[in-house]
């Protein structure tokens, strides 16, 4: 996958969450994946407590098709991506309780021709 478009996308998301989150991009050639996560703050038993992990998917089709679209469609494909990890945040629960040895649970959101082409 193009670096160029693993960054523009990072970029995006990053600012759906707060500027301590931890996104880390997994480098796929078939697929775009980041991984978000942040301390919770909430356990004074557990003062570094994460969040649950979020992982983000753009499978590749989907990237292949984005790749191929003119800069009009691909800030339009931009705005669907954006509104619909916002969407998920908002009725996304970080909180868990695993315990410190099980590390945090994991979500995924798979963002499709579906969300993108629709």
């Amino acid at each position: 996958m193009d670096r160029k478009l693993q960054d523009h996308w990072s970029d995006l998301i990053r600012t759906l969450f707060k500027p301590d989150a931890d996104l880390r991009v997994r480098d796929n050639e078939d697929h775009y994946e980041a991984v978000v996560s942040w301390k919770l703050g909430t356990d004074p038993s557990r003062p570094s407590k994460r969040s649950k992990r979020i992982r983000i998917i753009v499978p590749w089709e989907t990237v292949d098709d984005y790749q191929n679209k003119s800069e009009l469609q691909r800030k339009n494909d931009d705005e669907k991506l954006f509104q619909f990890i916002k969407a998920n945040l908002e009725n996304f629960e970080p909180n868990h309780n695993n315990p410190i040895e099980m590390g945090p649970p994991e979500v995924k959101w798979i963002a499709g021709s579906g969300v993108l082409n629709s």
